[in-house]
């Protein structure tokens, strides 16, 4: 213990004589490592961690499909589904939409908040148990038959089973993987530089090498320092890249679209930095075992004469090779972003088959208590679409908005 503590401070006293070479050094492998590690904290928050449920892994979401599509379900359709269900624990239904709320009193003007509606048996299937008091029952409960009401008969209906993680993540996955497949490629050219950089710095060393090694330094002697001496290297880059990877975290918190909300779970916890961990040592491995392998094998009578030729070509072959790799790495990175941008180009000027610039989308919440049926709710948006017709541009006096008719929220798209 005491010889790895002797070489450890050795290795930092090395570090020191070389200012300018570590921060090169640290300040690439922080900007490799603080990346992956920022984008594996994405991966994790939300492809990763289990769902903040007992047994979340058993969760699953069940649609409805209708000719392939998803079309529901409806609650009837859950109600179905219970009655010839001889596989799941327990099946609940729910809807989410958007409402006006007044949280502090009735003075404070309302706010569109999203609300959930669903039954006594959610909490009972999701093991989530009240700070204070209790949740309602199946007794207390009261929308059932406004259900009933609202939900036709379906028939034809397909059913499709999703794992209640994988419905999180939405169609994030395909975008996380390959971002984190970039920044992986980022941290291959980081840790390519760097070998190049330690190939240079080793090549200063020769005479050194071949001093230690002519009075009998032992070859397993020499790759223990330079390991400790590039795992050195590889903690401190790591440490920072977990500094920069933690404010990184917390802005993607902090500016994440509302669109989507996974991200705002996303930070560091010990999984992360288990990787952050994992990923400087192996960065460490590989940036440094090359030139260290070139390094000691010098002919100690040959590094007295110009140098050592065999020992400087070999490592200006090593050298070419580094380069090339970065070369081929960065130009893999290239054409990736390049294909990744043309594609979201092209979804962003996509043509829907119609003109959108002059349309206009808009949600209204309608109170059951006075639109308790479809007519009244047909109604008001005959007077509504008549109001917003009459308001618009002359342009558009002829035309009349189209209103989506009522399926499954309280919603109304106009």
């Amino acid at each position: 213990m005491s010889t790895l503590t002797q070489e450890a401070r050795y290795a930092l006293r090395q570090l020191r004589k070389s200012p300018g070479f570590t921060t090169l050094v640290l300040g690439t492998l922080a900007l490799g490592i603080g990346a992956s590690t920022a984008m594996f904290g994405v991966m994790n928050a939300v492809l990763l961690r289990p769902l903040p449920f007992r047994e979340s892994e058993r969760l699953v979401r069940v649609l409805s499909t209708r000719n392939g599509a998803v079309a529901g379900p409806s609650p009837l359709d859950v109600r179905d589904f219970a009655a010839a269900n001889c596989t799941f624990d327990q099946l609940v239904v729910f809807d989410a939409w958007r409402k006006n709320v007044s949280i502090a009193n009735r003075s404070v003007e309302p706010e569109q908040r999203p609300v959930g509606l669903v039954p006594a048996g959610y909490f009972e299937a999701l093991d989530i148990k009240p700070l204070f008091g209790r949740v309602f029952s199946n007794e207390e409960q009261r929308w059932g038959n406004q259900f009933e009401a609202r939900y036709p008969m379906d028939h034809g209906l397909g059913v499709l089973l999703r794992p209640l993680q994988e419905d999180q993540s939405g169609n994030l996955r395909p975008v996380v993987l390959l971002l984190m497949g970039a920044v992986i490629l980022i941290l291959l050219i980081a840790c390519s530089n760097v070998a190049n950089l330690l190939l240079a710095r080793n090549s200063a060393r020769t005479r050194e090498i071949a001093v230690r090694v002519a009075i009998g330094a032992a070859k397993g002697e020499l790759l223990r320092q330079f390991a400790i001496e590039n795992l050195t290297m590889g903690l401190l880059g790591g440490a920072i890249g977990c500094v920069l990877a933690y404010t990184g975290c917390a802005l993607i918190v902090r500016f994440h679209p509302s669109r989507l909300p996974q991200l705002a779970a996303v930070n560091i916890d010990l999984r992360v930095i288990a990787f952050a961990l994992g990923i400087s040592v192996l960065s460490s491995l590989l940036f440094g075992t090359l030139p260290v392998w070139i390094s000691l094998h010098v002919n100690p009578s040959g590094a007295f004469k110009e140098g050592g030729r065999t020992t400087v070509s070999g490592r200006k072959q090593l050298g070419r090779l580094f380069v090339a790799s970065e070369m081929a790495l960065a130009v893999m990175l290239l054409v990736g972003t390049g294909l990744l941008t043309r594609s979201l180009l092209r979804l962003q000027d996509q043509l829907p088959g119609f003109r959108v610039d002059h349309l206009l989308r808009t949600h209204l919440f309608l109170p059951s208590a006075r639109y308790p049926n479809p007519a009244s709710i047909t109604r008001f948006l005959d007077e509504y679409s008549a109001r917003v017709t009459r308001s618009v541009d002359a342009a558009l006096h002829h035309r009349r908005p189209s209103c989506i008719p009522p399926l499954r929220h309280p919603f109304r798209n106009v």
